[in-house]
This record gives C-alpha cells, sequence and structure tokens, in this order.
C-alpha cells in the first residue's frame, strides 16, 4: 500500500514516520525549509515513547506526484483543505481514500463537495506534537482519554484536581485565618482597615505574593498542554478577566466556575463551528454578561451597579 502524506509538520510528520517505521511506502509533501530538511537528513522523532528516525525519506512538493497513492492522510491547516482537495481532482486514484485530521468539523464535507463522499472519511487525532525544527518533530504529551466522545488529556485532570484545591485552601483561608480576614477588610475599605489596627501594606504585600504563588501553580499545570510564546499573556489576562467578571467580582470561586464556563464553550464552538473563533468567545461572552448581567453569576447586585456605572 502506497501511503501519501500532505503536510509533514507536528501531526503529518510523526503519523507519516510511524507509517514508514512499520514498513508502509510513505511519501511525504512538505515544503520549504522542511522540504530541504525532509530531503538531506531525512525525518526524526523525539517522542515520550521513544526517539527513532526515518531515513531517507520519500518526499515531493508536488500535488501531482499522488497518483498512485491508495490512501491520502491530510495533515495541513484546515483552512488549506479545499484548495488542496481541488489540486487532488484528477490525480488520485478512482480506488483512493482520503483521510483529513484538522480542527473542526468541515473537513469531511470540504472534501466530499470537491472530490465526492466515497473518498472520505472522517478522523480524530489524538496527539499532542509540533515542529521543534525542519525535519525534527516533537511528540510533547500522552494521548488524551475519550470521554463521551471528546479527548481529554491525562494533564487535564491534574489542572481540574489543583484548580479544586486551590479553591478550598483559599476559601479556608479567607474565611477562618485572622491573616485572610484582614486581607478581605483592606480589599473592602483600607481606611476603616487601619483605623482598626491592620497593616494595609502590608497586607497588599501578601495579597501580590498569594496570586505570583496562585499564576506560578497555573503556570505549571497548563504548560504541559498550552504552546506558550512571548505574546501569550495579553490573551490568558484577557480570558482571566473574562472568567472573573462572568463569576462576579469580588468571587474567587466564582470565577474559577465561570473559567469552566468558558472553556467548554469555547472547546465546544472549536468543534463545532471552527477553530478559528475559540479565542473570540471569551470576548463575546464578556460583552454579553456587561449587558445582560453586569453582576456575574456570583457577584452582588451592589458590584454590579457600580459596573453599570
Amino acid at each position: 500500500m502506497e501511503i501519501a502524506v500532505i503536510g509533514a509538520g507536528g501531526v503529518g510528520g510523526y503519523y507519516g514516520a510511524k507509517m514508514a517505521r512499520a514498513g508502509y511506502d510513505v511519501l511525504f509533501v512538505a515544503r520549504g525549509e522542511n522540504l530541504k530538511a525532509l530531503r538531506a537528513n531525512g525525518l526524526q522523532i523525539k517522542s515520550i515513547h521513544g526517539d527513532f528516525s526515518v531515513n531517507p525519506v520519500r518526499v515531493t512538493d508536488k500535488i501531482s506526484d499522488l497518483g498512485g497513492a491508495d490512501f491520502i492522510l491530510l495533515a495541513m491547516k484546515a483552512w488549506q483543505v479545499r484548495e488542496v482537495a481541488r489540486d487532488l481532482k484528477g490525480v488520485i486514484r478512482e480506488d483512493a481514500t482520503i483521510l483529513p485530521l484538522q480542527n473542526g468539523v468541515m473537513a469531511f464535507d470540504e472534501l466530499a463537495q470537491e472530490l465526492g463522499p466515497a473518498h472520505s472519511l472522517n478522523g480524530l487525532c489524538r496527539i499532542f506534537s509540533k515542529i521543534e525544527s525542519p525535519g525534527v518533530i516533537s511528540h510533547l504529551g500522552f494521548e488524551p482519554i475519550i470521554i463521551f466522545g471528546a479527548a481529554v488529556l491525562p494533564q487535564i485532570f491534574w489542572v481540574l484536581g489543583l484548580s479544586l484545591l486551590s479553591v478550598i485552601l483559599m476559601n479556608l483561608f479567607f474565611n477562618h485565618t485572622i491573616t485572610g480576614k484582614a486581607m478581605l477588610a483592606c480589599a473592602a475599605n483600607r481606611l476603616a482597615a487601619s483605623l482598626v489596627g491592620i497593616k494595609v501594606s502590608r497586607m497588599i504585600l501578601l495579597s501580590f505574593a498569594l496570586s505570583a504563588a496562585l499564576g506560578a501553580i497555573a503556570g505549571m499545570t497548563i504548560t504541559p498542554i498550552t504552546l506558550m510564546e512571548y505574546d501569550r499573556g495579553p490573551l490568558l489576562a484577557l480570558k482571566g478577566f473574562c472568567a472573573a467578571v462572568l463569576g462576579g467580582l469580588g468571587s474567587g470561586t466564582g470565577a474559577v466556575i465561570a473559567g469552566f464556563i468558558i472553556g467548554i464553550i469555547e472547546s465546544m464552538s472549536a468543534g463545532f463551528i471552527s477553530s478559528g473563533f475559540k479565542d473570540a468567545i471569551a470576548l463575546v461572552i464578556l460583552i454579553l454578561v456587561l449587558f445582560i448581567k453586569p453582576s456575574g453569576i456570583f457577584g452582588s447586585q451592589a458590584v454590579g451597579k457600580l459596573k453599570k456605572v
């Protein structure tokens, strides 16, 4: 069987290398520096299940070279599916099968419209990988667990567990310790807190230290499942602010619950609409909350009135 892989990136490169290693005849379609690296040095896989390499690698930059393929794996970006399907017209065999592995639910329909449903399959990709450098693929995370048809990474359970533990500890701290109650008093009225003997400056310093500790815990738990870049901060801050507003300003537990709600809505929008709209969901929710219920889910009406002003 001849297998063609269009897109030798984190997904296509990994699965194509696994099939080539298993003895299948695999032809990769690649571009630019990745194409040069594959021709010169083959394909190297750095995986949590063990490193391996495939060399030499059959690779081309022309869709027209795929005429002999029995099975074609589409592993490029979702917006390229329709264009690639048009390029495959008149090239693929009558009995060829195409499997798309893009995010979202449009790939199968786009393939069926261009090539006919007989050639198309629906695909599910369960992997966390990326191009480390041209010709080198890093397989970073364990395969997700499928629950009711949804893919859940094992790291998510750490996120849920540490989030729940943090909420419990914060509630105990603020409701059952003198220091926690002093911090709440400073948040409500600094002048009144200072008049009853609370050292406001010390409470402010402690609040910053506490928030930094919570941020560090959050960073450690999401880093294995989230690609981080230098400009990632503003987007995370926006989503965190949206969660705080939706949950109700002043309610830590509400912010955590709201964060889960926003995350579920984002994932559903990526699956049923398009992954391109995923990051805009939090902003849409923020606007709706400010118009419909400014106090948030668990916030007080007084705080809601202040936000309206």
